[in-house]
């Protein structure tokens, strides 16, 4: 087929590229006031007096009319420039707010992801169509592709690169290669659940895979407990892949062969696959022969450390 010549003719050029009232009235208000407010049941009965004599209800009289004028006094308006001082606000009032302001905001969503040069440290967001997710990203990163993948060391042999496969995406995983070396002609639908593609995977000829490692990302994130697949590729021991139809491995590619997961000789790759609410997020770090372990940490330090977009 055409297509896939013209596939074989990319890989190949890949491969070789390297967030004021009166006082009644104030009494009269308050006591019209507590006539038409519900009060709130006491916790314990209401003690309750069978009478009061003359001169006790005369003492309650006085003291009712001395709170009426205290009331009263306090309702006076304030006048400017007196040098009186107002009491201090609380601080529920001084913060200016009301009790909906007071609620905290959602935390602001990180930045997306930069689309090319060096990555400053921090917490970025890649997203897809449907999904997205965010992680936090350590010194050494250099983003490529658009954004859309990240890489140490890029097109040499101590290369360590870290690729997102969104669903729904252009980059989204829906065939896998029958046949990793002879690959012309051996792409073959693989259904949608993280499942399906281990299966593919496993079941590829010309690969080596160890797969299956069941596990869950790091304690403390969003996706804490959620299974994971983790998937380790590499090609089958003895396997001349001078004798491969493009000189490499081709593992799988997209619907229309424009984006595909390829293995250079004695390159290996670790592909980790999540099932969030159905849908399959499939990321992949492809390593060179002489890649540093630490730069291989930096990359599982990258799944450790997502959570998903609510």
């Amino acid at each position: 087929m055409t297509a896939e010549r013209d596939t074989t003719r990319i890989v190949r050029s890949w491969l070789r590229a390297d967030e004021h009232e009166s006082a009644d009235r104030v009494l009269l208000s308050v006591l019209a006031r507590l006539d038409a407010t519900p009060q709130r049941r006491s916790v314990w009965p209401a003690r309750r007096f069978a009478s009061m004599n003359r001169v006790t209800q005369v003492s309650i009289a006085a003291a009712a009319v001395l709170v009426v004028a205290v009331l009263g006094i306090n309702l006076l308006p304030r006048l400017a420039g007196t040098g009186a001082q107002s009491p201090a606000p609380t601080a529920r009032a001084s913060a200016g707010t009301s009790p909906m302001q007071s609620i905290a905001a959602a935390p602001t969503q990180p930045p997306a992801m930069p689309t090319s040069g060096s990555v400053p440290t921090g917490r970025y967001t890649w997203s897809g169509p449907t999904d997205a997710i965010t992680l936090r990203v350590q010194p050494g990163w250099t983003a490529i592709g658009g954004g859309a993948a990240l890489a140490i060391h890029a097109a040499t042999s101590q290369e360590v690169t870290f690729d997102s496969w969104f669903p729904d995406s252009a980059h989204e995983v829906t065939r896998v290669y029958a046949d990793a070396c002879q690959s012309n002609g051996a792409l073959v639908h693989v259904g949608p659940s993280p499942e399906n593609l281990v299966t593919a995977l496993v079941n590829q000829a010309g690969t080596d895979v160890v797969a299956g490692t069941r596990g869950s990302i790091t304690s403390g994130t969003i996706l804490s407990g959620q299974p994971v697949q983790r998937v380790v590729v590499t090609a089958s021991p003895g396997l001349d892949l001078a004798s491969c139809d493009i000189g490499g491995l081709q593992i799988w590619a997209n619907t229309a062969e424009t984006g595909f997961l390829a293995l250079r000789p004695n390159y290996s790759a670790v592909v980790w696959i999540i099932d969030v609410g159905g849908e399959r997020l499939i990321f992949t770090s492809v390593r060179g022969p002489e890649a540093d372990p630490d730069d291989i940490g930096l990359a599982d330090g990258l799944v450790a450390s997502m959570k998903v977009v609510p």
